[in-house]
């Protein structure tokens, strides 16, 4: 069984890899509505869960926003660990 550190760390890399991913679809196949479906997502995420969990560790609302935006879920399930 991973530790959840490191379950979290697995995850933002497929997070960032996931970014790479649809911006490449983007750029080469002109598939702007994935990225746009990704971001939005993201987005939703970060204003829903993300700055709130991220503020109750000690965050900025900045770099809670931020932070969920490019990691999604892989950032705020893992902060308390």
């Amino acid at each position: 069984m991973l530790s959840g550190k490191l379950q979290g760390e697995i995850g933002r890399i497929g997070a960032v890899a996931g970014w790479i991913v649809v911006v490449y679809l983007w750029i080469r196949f002109d598939l702007w509505y994935i990225f746009a479906l990704y971001f939005i997502i993201h987005f939703l995420e970060a204003v829903t869960v993300g700055i709130a969990k991220g503020k109750a560790a000690g965050y900025s609302t900045i770099d809670s926003f931020l932070f969920t935006l490019l990691f999604g879920f892989t950032w705020w399930k893992y902060i308390y660990k």
